[in-house]
């Protein structure tokens, strides 16, 4: 995303003194990586921002890959404010944000992922229909046992096609 960045007006650097720390998903993100941003939040005060939470992703090949919310999760300890600024996913102000663009209330809405983890149970908690589809990180509904069942998704299906 550094080009996007670039393009935003932000001058973005590897490491050294900073105004935040983004974190994204990222399918070559290593250790030493993360390392060059300890400087940036332990000295200089940069804030940690996280592109979304959710703690794991599938990469081009289908491999399981650490997300944000996992990087996150050591980094944010670490931060000025001890905590990590969430742009998109659980945060709820993403749900009312695209709610409001489609100029719909919650109840009007049906929101569709293949994370009922990270996605649908925002969506749950703030009106919206939900709908758990099984052709994307999780390929059956066993996720849904580390879940309390009011968190649960209105429809399961094998894939959006299902939908119809």
């Amino acid at each position: 995303m550094v080009d996007y960045w670039q393009k935003a007006g932000f001058k973005v650097v590897a490491e050294g003194a900073c105004d935040a720390v983004v974190l994204g998903a990222h399918a070559g993100l290593q250790t030493a990586d993360l390392n060059r941003a300890l400087p940036a939040l332990l000295d200089h005060g940069a804030e940690l921002v996280a592109l979304h939470r959710n703690h794991f992703f599938l990469d081009k090949s289908g491999q399981r890959r650490l997300g944000p919310g996992a990087w996150c999760a050591a980094l944010e300890p670490l931060s000025q404010a001890g905590r990590a600024v969430c742009v998109g996913k659980p945060s709820e102000r993403i749900f009312r944000e695209a709610l409001k663009r489609i100029g719909v209330v919650a109840n009007e809405a049906l929101f569709i992922s293949d994370d009922p983890l990270s996605d649908l149970v925002t969506a749950k908690h703030l009106g919206l229909g939900t709908v758990f589809v099984l052709s994307g990180k999780y390929t059956d509904h066993e996720v849904l046992g580390r879940m309390v069942q009011e968190d649960w998704p209105d429809i399961i299906c094998q894939g959006v096609a299902e939908l119809g």
